[in-house]
């Protein structure tokens, strides 16, 4: 397997080559910059495909890195799905949906949050030409018990255009749940982060590609760079596209 190393911005501008209804997961540790590189993806994404309908589901009850993209990407925060329209303000170019957490019940905030969550991942998936952005899939899918339609984005949305965007920080799965298999062989585009846990790597290299040295992949990933950016550390990624197969090294 050739790895070849690209600069993060040479690749966001000439590499990513994301077509509608293809999928994408990042899987990484906590600090790894995932979520950023999330966000810079979706932009890249939504530049090239301007009439995809875009929603980012947002589990956590604030977030500065959301915020922030949020305003850059033009996204407007709604707490309930669908979102409430008003025929003065011009149409966002996509939305955040952020629901208020109900802080004093938890099976109640669960419920809530996990309801509103549906709403909007049927309806993106139904109707199509979406692109759903679901940073920290675990939980969204095992906590708020979204698996199940999830998993029918990742196995069927590709019909319908209806597009998943997702990152994950431990694959070997909790005590609480594991994310489907579906997040590891339905993507076409997957980045791993710099990891050393052995069961985190093992399971990264099940990913059901023959052309594929698990080993090597295992191997690469142990050693991939850390950057220090202020008081950030981010990690190089490693990059598979299923469709050569084809891998790199993406850097800062």
């Amino acid at each position: 397997m050739r790895v070849q190393e690209i600069p993060r911005a040479e690749f966001l501008g000439n590499y990513f080559d994301y077509r509608p209804g293809e999928h994408v997961n990042i899987i990484a540790p906590t600090g790894a910059g995932k979520s950023h590189f999330l966000y810079q993806l979706t932009e890249r994404a939504m530049a090239e495909y301007p009439a995809l309908r875009v929603c980012s589901l947002m589990p956590k009850p604030s977030d500065s890195t959301t915020e922030s993209w949020a305003h850059n990407l033009g996204l407007a925060e709604t707490p309930v799905w669908p979102p409430k329209r008003h025929f003065w303000e011009p149409e966002p170019a996509g939305h955040v949906l952020w629901p208020r957490h109900i802080k004093d019940d938890e099976a109640r905030n669960r419920a809530h949050i996990g309801d509103q969550f549906r709403h909007a991942v049927n309806d993106l998936y139904w109707q199509g030409s979406s692109l759903t952005f679901a940073d920290d899939s675990y939980l969204i899918g095992v906590i708020y018990g979204l698996n199940s339609e999830l998993d029918r984005h990742w196995i069927a949305g590709r019909s319908n255009n209806a597009s998943l965007f997702t990152s994950l920080q431990k694959p070997s799965g909790t005590l609480q749940g594991a994310v489907s298999s579906f997040a590891y062989d339905s993507p076409t585009h997957m980045f791993f982060g710099r990891d050393n846990d052995e069961r985190n790597l093992r399971r990264i290299s099940e990913i059901g590609l023959s052309q594929i040295d698990p080993d090597q992949i295992k191997s690469v990933v142990r050693n991939l760079r850390v950057h220090r950016i202020g008081n950030s550390a981010v990690s190089e990624m490693l990059y598979l596209d299923r469709r050569g197969p084809y891998t790199a090294i993406i850097g800062i």
